[in-house]
C-alpha cells in the first residue's frame, strides 16, 4: 500500500493511464496502524465480492489440483478477472467502481484458465491483495501465515461460501458454482466461462444473497473479540453519521456513543497525523512549483520561496497539533519522530529532511534539491493525495459525511453495508462521481 500518491507516466495495470507515483515518507508503519485501530483487520475491503472471489479461488484450486497443478493465487486472480469481464460485459463496458481493468479486459475473447492465469493478463494488484488480511481476520479462512497460497477455507467460510453459492446450483449443467469454476480452470469446458448463471454468482454488479450477506455480517461485527466489538462500535458510528438529522462531521466533544474513549481518541489521532502527512506533501508539492517543469534546482537554504515558507509553516502547525494531542501516547514511534522532524523550528534543516525523506520525486544533491526519477514536472494540483490503500474509494470521500481525515477503513465499512444491504448499486447510482 501507498502512503501518498499522485500520477506519474508509466504504463499502469489497466493500460495505459496515469499511475501513481509513491510518496511514503517513510511513514507506513504509522500510517498502518492509525487505519488498523480504526477498522481493525478489513484491509481495503469495501464489497462482500472481495472477500467471496478469493475465498472461490481456494475452493476450486483445491479440486483442480486433484488433475493438475494451480496455485490459489492463479485461481483466485483468474476467477476475479472473469468476474470483472463478465461484469463489464454485461453492463456495455460502463464505468463502475466495483470494476478493475477495463481497459486490459476490453476485447479480450479468449477467456480460457489458461490464458487469464497468466501475470498481466488482468491488474497488477488485484482486489484478492486487499482481503488477504480481511480472510484471516473475519475467520473465514484457516492457516498458520498470512501467505494466501497457505489458506484453506475454515467453516465460517465455508458457509459464508454455501450461502453465497446455494442460489446458482446449476451454472453449468449439473455443476454448481465452485464445479464449474474447477471444471473451468482444468479446461473442460472451456465454455463455463460465456454461463449466464455464472455470470450472476460472480459478478460484481450485483448484491450477494441475502443469506450470505447476513453470514458475513456476522463475521464481521457479530463476535465477542475486541476486534470484532470495534468493527461493530465504527459500524454503529458510520451509520449515524450518514444521518442528516444528526451529522458527526467534526472532532469537537466527546466521544460519540457508539465508541469508546479509547476508539475515538485513536480517530483523531489518525485523522490529525494524516493531515501533517498532508502538509508535508504539500511542502514538496510547492517546491516542485518553484522548480517549474524543467525542475531548475532548488536551494533548501534561506531565503525559501514564500510559498515554500508558507506551506512550511503549514506542516509545523499540523506536525505540533499532533504532537501535542497524543502527548504520552503509545502510538508508533516512526510517525512521533516525523512529526517531530516536522515541527522544527529552522526550515532549511525541515525541508531537507523531508527532500530526503522523498528520495523519489524530489532528491538532494549536495546543497541543492534536484528532481528524483519520478519528478514529471510539477505536482497535479487536482489530485488528491490517497492514504495507504484508499484509492478504490477516494472519489467517494466528499460523499461520504465523516470528520474531516477520518480513515478511509471507516469510509469503506460504510460501503461494505451498503453492499450487505443491497443498497451499493442505487448509492453508487445517485452518489457517483462527477
Amino acid at each position: 500500500m501507498t502512503d501518498s500518491a499522485q500520477p506519474w507516466g508509466l504504463l499502469g495495470p489497466d493500460g495505459l493511464v496515469s499511475v501513481r507515483r509513491v510518496r511514503t515518507l517513510n511513514v507506513g508503519t504509522a500510517i498502518r496502524q492509525f487505519n488498523e485501530l480504526a477498522v481493525p483487520g478489513m484491509g481495503s475491503v469495501w464489497t462482500g465480492r472481495q472477500l467471496l472471489w478469493p475465498l472461490l479461488g481456494v475452493a476450486a484450486a483445491a479440486i483442480a489440483r486433484t488433475s493438475m497443478h494451480v496455485s490459489n493465487i492463479e485461481a483466485a486472480n483468474a476467477i476475479e478477472a472473469l468476474a470483472c469481464r463478465m461484469g463489464l460485459a454485461s453492463n456495455g463496458w460502463q464505468r463502475d467502481a466495483r470494476i478493475r481493468g477495463a481497459q486490459k479486459l476490453r476485447g479480450t475473447e479468449n477467456l480460457t484458465f489458461q490464458t487469464m492465469r497468466r501475470p498481466g493478463f488482468y491488474v497488477t494488484q488485484p482486489m484478492r491483495m486487499s482481503a488477504v488480511q480481511p480472510l484471516l481476520a473475519l475467520g473465514l479462512v484457516e492457516s498458520e501465515s498470512e501467505r494466501f497460497n497457505a489458506y484453506q477455507l475454515s467453516e465460517a467460510g465455508r458457509a459464508f461460501l454455501d450461502t453465497s453459492c446455494d442460489p446458482y446450483p446449476e451454472c453449468w449443467y449439473s455443476h454448481g458454482v465452485v464445479s464449474a469454476l474447477a471444471k473451468w480452470i482444468t479446461g473442460s469446458p472451456p465454455a463455463v466461462a460465456n454461463s449466464q448463471c455464472l455470470c450472476e454468482a460472480i459478478t460484481p454488479l450485483a448484491p450477494l444473497p441475502d443469506l450470505a450477506a447476513q453470514t458475513l455480517r456476522e463475521q464481521l461485527a457479530g463476535r465477542s473479540d475486541p476486534t470484532s466489538l470495534r468493527r461493530r462500535a465504527a459500524l454503529a458510528w458510520v451509520r449515524r453519521c450518514q444521518d442528516v438529522r444528526r451529522p458527526v462531521d467534526d472532532w469537537e466533544g466527546p466521544a460519540p456513543a457508539e465508541l469508546s474513549t479509547a476508539h475515538w481518541a485513536d480517530l483523531r489521532a489518525g485523522a490529525c497525523f494524516f493531515r501533517a502527512r498532508d502538509a508535508a506533501i504539500g511542502v514538496l508539492d510547492a517546491c516542485e512549483r518553484v522548480m517549474g517543469p524543467a525542475g531548475a534546482p532548488l536551494s533548501p537554504v534561506e531565503p525559501l520561496p514564500e510559498t515554500v515558507r508558507d506551506a512550511l509553516d503549514a506542516a509545523r502547525a499540523a506536525a505540533a497539533a499532533f504532537l501535542e494531542l497524543v502527548e504520552g501516547s503509545n502510538y508508533h514511534a516512526s510517525g512521533l519522530q516525523f512529526c517531530r522532524e516536522l515541527s522544527g523550528d529552522e526550515h532549511p534543516t525541515v525541508l531537507k529532511q523531508l527532500v530526503a525523506r522523498d528520495g523519489r520525486v524530489l532528491r538532494l544533491s549536495g546543497n541543492e534539491i534536484v528532481p528524483g526519477m519520478a519528478f514529471d514536472g510539477g505536482p497535479q494540483e487536482a489530485e488528491a493525495e490517497a492514504q495507504d490503500g484508499d484509492e478504490a474509494t477516494a472519489d467517494f470521500a466528499r460523499r461520504v459525511r465523516l470528520p474531516a481525515g477520518t480513515s478511509f477503513r471507516i469510509r469503506n465499512l460504510l460501503l461494505l453495508d451498503l453492499d450487505l444491504q443491497a443498497k451499493m448499486g442505487g448509492w453508487l447510482v445517485t452518489e457517483s462521481p462527477a
